[in-house]
């Protein structure tokens, strides 16, 4: 455990992929990097939301796996004089954490392997985790009546989301004690990703390679309102995040390494896919302030920080017609001739998987298969 500091710039590749020239360096000047072994496995993390303005956040919540006893924890970020975080609470839980929200200030929802959800209390006055609700079972194969694993969560106000390996999806209110209601067949394969795009709109994505977007105002959701697939071989989609200002970009990661962004709009599948990392991305971000940058993070033990701001931010058009302007993503429309993609490995140092990590403003925290807590600071995002 410790504190690593790393000060210069290195290409590590430069290739030109799917339209773009895709090009890494190594952790930029400066960044604060401090790493802990923690003793427990970590599935998830989560930033706290206890920071204001331009503060960065001080605490941030984790979920374990593959334990006797896995626990849900609260740990202050470390201060200057300090090499690791401070554990303050913990929670034993039933089953391996699969996912985890911070759904407000002192409210955690978590999933397990064993098809339960529940909401974790943090209290402010004595630092104790309390469960204030829990949905046992909620997952199970229709064959069978097996316990099956809630593998996802998404969530839009007080509205949750579960999504499970026996493909089904339910939805949730805190104050109900039974899921208002459930897609029992929303999927023939695993459901492996949720998420919200607005109020009434839903994106779930599984391990053959599809992206379903769901319109949740109907009353008989028997089938999705779109679905959009990859082309060639079926490869698992595992992760998905939405554009913060245009929700009709997605994002995805993959299981041969791909990260793939999507336009919604369209009818076919991703608009661009990434040959980005080695092996499987389990988690990608944009980020929520300035969503010309991108996170992702990977089984090959890499992490890293996609600068979307290098190329052109915008590119505007006029509409003749009706002469309205409109402003494009620098992420659907990439000229290879034109523009460059760099990234930047944030955790060049690591060779354990990554399993998750947030970022809020300048600081990412992420959780490596080795038991390791890294903690990445005065990332240059704009």
């Amino acid at each position: 455990m410790g504190e690593d500091k790393v000060s210069f710039v290195q290409i590590v590749r430069q290739t030109c992929i799917s339209g773009f020239l895709l090009v890494n360096h190594i952790i930029m000047n400066d960044e604060k990097v401090i790493v802990s072994f923690v003793g427990q496995k970590i599935s998830k993390v989560r930033w706290g939301q206890s920071y204001n303005g331009e503060k960065n956040p001080c605490e941030f919540i984790t979920g374990s796996c593959d334990d006797e006893k896995n626990l849900v924890c609260k740990w202050k970020v470390p201060t200057e004089n300090d090499n690791e975080p401070n554990l303050e609470s913990q929670l034993v839980v039933e089953g391996s954490v699969t996912d985890l929200l911070v759904m407000s200030p002192g409210k955690v929802i978590y999933s397990n392997s064993n098809g339960d959800v529940s909401i974790v209390s943090l209290s402010s006055h004595d630092n104790k985790m309390r469960e204030d609700q829990s949905w046992k079972k909620l997952h199970r194969y229709l064959s069978t009546n097996e316990v099956a694993c809630c593998t996802c969560l998404a969530s839009y106000g007080q509205d949750i989301v579960t999504g499970g390996e026996d493909g089904k999806i339910n939805f949730l209110l805190p104050e109900r004690k039974k899921p208002i209601r459930v897609l029992e067949n929303a999927d023939s394969s695993n459901v492996t990703g949720l998420q919200f795009l607005s109020s009434t709109e839903l994106v779930s994505i599984n391990s053959t390679g599809q992206l379903k977007l769901w319109d949740i105002r109907q009353q008989k959701l028997n089938k999705p309102e779109k679905v959009l697939t990859l082309s060639g071989n079926a490869c698992p989609l595992l992760s998905v995040d939405k554009h913060p200002n245009q929700p009709h970009i997605v994002v995805t990661g993959h299981g041969d390494g791909v990260v793939g962004i999507w336009d919604i709009r369209q009818e076919n599948g991703p608009v661009t896919l990434v040959d980005a990392h080695e092996a499987e991305v389990w988690t990608v971000m944009f980020h929520s302030m300035y969503p010309d940058n991108l996170f992702t993070c990977s089984q090959d033990g890499s992490c890293w920080f996609w600068d979307g701001a290098s190329m052109n931010n915008e590119i505007i058009y006029s509409n003749l017609n009706n002469n309205n302007s409109h402003s494009h993503s620098a992420w659907l429309y990439i000229d290879a001739n034109k523009h460059k993609m760099e990234t930047f490995s944030l955790v060049p140092f690591n060779k354990s998987p990554i399993n998750s990590f947030d970022v809020c403003l300048s600081s990412l925290v992420c959780a490596t298969d080795s038991e390791a807590l890294i903690i990445v600071s005065d990332i240059p995002v704009r």
